[in-house]
């Protein structure tokens, strides 16, 4: 049974062996493995948009675990003895009266009291899976090509446990910064449902997708969440367009335009990338180029040759910029993310994460919009740079050079 094994090997925490087997076989850098990531996230957007229409599923998902949150966290399971899959758990929450579960969950009360005003049952939750789930031709294709049946065991295994390892390791990381941190840090021991509703209903989708048993459930059979793949199957085009935040050419790994490029997406988060923006922004030149010669090791007969570069590939910026990010009328938050999450990737070294935080919160200071703040929640939790202190040093040195006392 898949689940047996994801849940064995999850148990005996055996992922970053697994990991190194798989690059080592299949010749798999950190590139690629970031753009499968990409893939994955991507495979669930078409899904996601369809999500929206129910909006039950919509909101209990939100209740269940809030993907807005700086540390999205899910209901804390307080028995236990309670050793259900993640599903199991949702549908224990739906079956079983008030008395019982608020024995088994903390602040389930609330949810509890949705669930029955809305009349949500077994069946409907069941319902609720097979309206969601569609297999469109992005993920056809995508699937198809994976063959490999431990590759496929792989991907669901991490897909499986991912978020609640990437979780413990970030609550850790988050406890050794704890001083620097402007809010309550929950305990890292602390056990709790691991997926979301739609990501238990995207790992069901894809084990459908590729033959495998489903799971073994307390509440239903088998059979319930089993589907007619070619009645799934949805021919439409994908709503997204994935491209449309992105440059058009190659950015440098630890460079003033990645820096450049991941603060205009910071800034334009709150739907404008206006003239104070752009005035900020241009006033982080010199300082971008100072640190960035720094950890690149330039040398000094290497300067000019580097600079030229940088204004080259930051014009290509600008006019994106103006040519493009500008003209653009609508954007959806899978397509922002994607871009800024990509944009983020560009920017490896420690020191220079630290310093990219600073430059985004600088660029955005004049109107900080809630979004921009867990933006910078989701740069601090994916590069684990908690440190108010280093965004604060930082920022003084910005401001130094950008007020012309240094530089």
């Amino acid at each position: 049974m898949v689940c047996d094994f994801i849940a064995a090997r999850y148990l005996l925490q055996e992922d970053s062996d697994d990991i190194e087997k798989i690059k080592n076989k299949y010749d798999l850098n950190i590139n690629k493995l970031k753009a499968i990531r990409r893939d994955v996230v991507r495979n669930t957007a078409h899904s996601l948009m369809q999500a929206e229409k129910d909006s039950n599923l919509e909101d209990l998902n939100t209740m269940f675990f809030d993907f807005n949150n700086i540390v999205p966290l899910n209901v804390k399971i307080i028995d236990e003895d309670l050793y259900y899959n993640a599903i199991d758990h949702y549908l224990n929450i739906i079956k079983n009266p008030l008395s019982i579960i608020q024995t088994q969950y903390e602040d389930i009360t609330k949810i509890k009291s949705y669930i029955t005003k809305n009349k949500i049952t077994i069946e409907t939750f069941i319902k609720s899976y097979k309206d969601y789930v569609s297999y469109s031709e992005y993920f056809t294709e995508s699937f198809d090509l994976i063959t490999d049946d431990e590759i496929r065991k792989f991907i669901l295994m991490n897909l499986s446990s991912t978020n609640e390892m990437a979780k413990q390791s970030k609550l850790t990381q988050m406890k050794f910064n704890e001083e620097d941190i402007p809010f309550d840090i929950p305990d890292i021991f602390e056990r709790r449902i691991e997926n979301s509703i739609l990501e238990s209903f995207n790992i069901i989708k894809i084990m459908n997708y590729w033959g495998f048993p489903i799971f073994t459930s307390e509440f239903v059979s088998q059979e319930s969440f089993a589907l007619d793949i070619k009645k799934s199957t949805d021919k439409a085009e994908s709503t997204f367009d994935f491209n449309k935040l992105k440059p058009g050419f190659e950015i440098k790994e630890n460079s003033p335009t990645a820096i450049w490029y991941l603060a205009i997406l910071h800034a334009y988060c709150d739907g404008v990338f206006d003239k104070t923006d752009n005035l900020l922004l241009v006033n982080t030149l010199k300082i971008c180029l100072g640190v960035t010669a720094a950890i690149n090791k330039i040398e000094s007969d290497q300067s000019d040759d580097y600079f030229e570069q940088v204004n080259h590939d930051n014009d290509l910026l600008m006019n994106f910029l103006t040519n493009k990010l500008f003209k653009i009328k609508k954007i959806t938050d899978v397509e922002f993310w994607d871009a800024y999450l990509e944009a983020s990737d560009k920017i490896t070294d420690p020191d220079l994460q630290d310093f990219a935080i600073a430059i985004c919160v600088w660029v955005a200071q004049v109107e900080t919009a809630d979004i921009q703040n867990k933006a910078i929640g989701k740069l601090s939790l994916l590069w684990g740079r908690f440190s108010q202190e280093a965004t604060s040093s930082w920022l003084n040195e910005i401001n130094a050079y950008a007020s012309g006392d240094k530089g």
